[in-house]
């Protein structure tokens, strides 16, 4: 068996592994495998990487593309090669009312995933590094919320209230289906029936 060697690391430095500066969790002995979870900091590759101040945000990690990673589950980040860059914007009335899109949908201090928006707007960002489709349903997936054909958030259709959605101001029936454009405006209208 091929045994790896590390070095006492006694201050927090960066490790080059695979094209990625790392910044280690915790501190390596002679002989010890390497802790398990490292935070990304920079990607090494074709960048000159300096030393992370405490005020330094890391750099959103890269999710490799793979059988099992869905286009909206990708990490991008404003400084990649991006060919798809849309923005759909979407509204959501509930019985009158307004509803806010939490700003920041899609993004952690780890990822800013493919599908995300930025404000409360209801501006949709769809980035990416090759044209890809996504629908709603991708958007709603990564805020972690529902929306079909007879549900928005924790509204579900019954006999007295419908739902119903509007893209460009013309009713549609794809709901969660419907394929993302730019400048696409998507309303979405919890409501009494009859209204």
């Amino acid at each position: 068996m091929n045994k790896q060697t590390f070095f006492a690391i006694s201050v927090p430095a960066f490790l080059f592994v695979g094209g990625y500066a790392l910044l280690a969790s915790g501190p390596l002995k002679e002989k010890e495998t390497p802790p398990e979870t490292y935070e990304v900091v920079a990607q090494a590759e074709n960048e000159a990487v300096g030393a992370a101040t405490p005020d330094t945000k890391p750099e959103p990690k890269n999710v490799t593309e793979g059988k099992d990673t869905l286009p909206r589950d990708l990490c991008v980040n404003h400084g990649s090669t991006i060919s798809m860059h849309i923005h759909p914007i979407v509204l959501i009335t509930i019985n009158g009312e307004a509803q806010i899109i939490p700003a920041d949908i899609g993004i952690d201090a780890s990822c800013m995933k493919a599908v995300h928006t930025h404000d409360t707007s209801g501006k949709l960002h769809i980035e990416y590094p090759r044209q890809e489709s996504f629908t709603l349903g991708d958007f709603f997936a990564n805020w972690g919320e529902v929306f079909k054909e007879n549900q928005i958030l924790d509204k579900k259709t019954n006999i007295q209230h419908e739902l119903k959605m509007l893209v460009n101001g013309k009713e549609s029936t794809e709901f969660e289906n419907l394929l993302l454009q730019d400048n696409q405006r998507i309303e979405i209208i919890y409501q009494r029936r009859g209204n």
